[in-house]
């Protein structure tokens, strides 16, 4: 009777070896044993996998179509890249009309992008380099970031808008270092769309590399 069970064990492979035969999980094979799926023998409590009934297994089951399927590529949109925009003081520095951006399909739409010069933003995630992404929506809620037209500056900007139970409307920015910003909305100042998200340069061992998030107000 030992010598039996020496032979056959020779002639099994355990839960672990198959599922790398079958370039599956082990829990998969496991769970296919536990339902009979593979016929299997217990040795010292181990659960031994025949390799033709683990062959037969696996062409069942990719005939059944239950292999994973691979995730289809992300489609990227070009969206118009305005200019720059200040985390500081405002810019006025247009790109060439066609300089696009390629972002994610989630930012397909009436968007545009605009490239932040300066740091005022920094506690709100938005640095300097980056590409801040903004829908076109000229009548922003309290709380939403925005980029708008600041007419004393004479330059484009990047702030958070905070409307007051009065209806005053303010324009607020939050350096990490230094006094928080806040100026009124004036006469003259042009809100051109909220911020949805951002594209940023990610210093990854010295080297910039670009990465890609939607993100909330």
């Amino acid at each position: 009777m030992y010598t039996c069970a020496t032979m056959e064990h020779k002639e099994l492979i355990s839960t672990g070896q198959a599922a790398k035969v079958a370039g599956v999980s082990k829990s998969l094979i496991n769970q296919a044993v536990r339902a009979g799926s593979i016929r299997s023998t217990e040795i010292a409590g181990r659960y031994l996998i025949n390799p033709s009934d683990l062959e037969e297994w696996n062409a069942a089951r990719l005939a059944r179509g239950r292999g994973r399927p691979a995730k289809p590529a992300p489609v990227n949109y070009a969206i118009p890249l305005i200019g720059a925009v200040g985390a500081g003081p405002g810019q006025d520095d247009p790109f060439p009309t066609g300089t696009m951006l390629s972002v994610h399909e989630l930012f397909a739409g009436d968007v545009a992008a605009y490239q932040v010069r300066g740091r005022s933003m920094e506690a709100e995630l938005i640095g300097f380099g980056d590409y801040v992404i903004v829908r076109r929506q000229p009548s922003p809620d309290s709380g939403e970031k925005v980029v708008a037209w600041i007419k004393d500056d004479d330059g484009m900007v990047v702030r958070r808008l905070r409307i007051d139970a009065d209806g005053s409307r303010w324009f607020e920015a939050a350096p990490k270092d230094g006094p928080r910003y806040r100026k009124p909305v004036q006469a003259g100042d042009v809100i051109y769309g909220v911020y949805c998200g951002i594209v940023r340069r990610v210093d990854v061992d010295g080297k910039k590399s670009a990465g890609k998030r939607k993100s909330t107000p």
